[in-house]
């Protein structure tokens, strides 16, 4: 889930490098399509640890080895939609691979946050 689209297109090139399949972590309410109306629920979010319902769910975790995780960077952290996706999936033993999207703070901290939520987990 990105505002300009950038996390899904790594995504896209990933898919095409190693194979796989895609599954797009999107909130069930549509962010704003405004910019500064976007930015300013965004913000709201991450700073209330929000965890938004997403619109749809992984049919069979458990049948993956490997997830890669994609995430935009908000405000030194993950989304908030990729928030509710680690509380809500066990992947305390799958290779999580995480990635960002960003204007300049590189990973910011969003692997210790995928550390931290997901217990014993290999990343």
């Amino acid at each position: 889930m990105s505002f300009e689209g950038n996390t899904k297109a790594f995504a896209e090139s990933i898919q095409k490098q190693v194979g796989g399949d895609l599954f797009f972590i999107e909130p069930q309410a549509a962010y704003p399509k405004d910019r500064d109306k976007t930015i300013e629920k965004a913000k709201g979010e991450v700073e209330s640890k929000y965890k938004p319902q997403l619109v749809n769910n992984v049919a069979d975790i458990r049948s993956y080895d490997v997830i890669f995780i994609g995430t935009p960077i908000w405000w030194y952290t993950v989304s908030p939609p990729v928030r509710t996706f680690l509380s809500e999936y066990d992947l305390a033993d799958k290779t999580v691979v995480p990635f960002s999207t960003h204007k300049g703070s590189g990973l910011s901290g969003i692997d210790k946050t995928i550390k931290e939520s997901i217990p014993q987990q290999k990343c």
